[in-house]
């Protein structure tokens, strides 16, 4: 897999997946008063948008 960064580009072997995480913060001191944090996920083979939604919050809501 030919994989692209602002940064560069790598070539990975077979097998990776893309797992991405972007963060962006608000401002430059620590901490920050505002985060946004976006990761990269796939849904099962045969579940719906809606399903996976649920599946994400409750996973999240037993973390909190």
């Amino acid at each position: 897999m030919d994989y692209e960064l602002h940064e560069g580009s790598i070539t990975l072997p077979e097998g990776f997946q893309d797992r991405t995480v972007n963060m962006f913060v608000l401002g430059s001191t620590l901490p920050a008063p505002l985060s946004i944090t976006v990761s990269r996920d796939t849904l099962l083979s045969t579940e719906l948008l809606k399903t996976y939604v649920d599946r994400q919050v409750k996973m999240l809501s037993s973390k909190l």
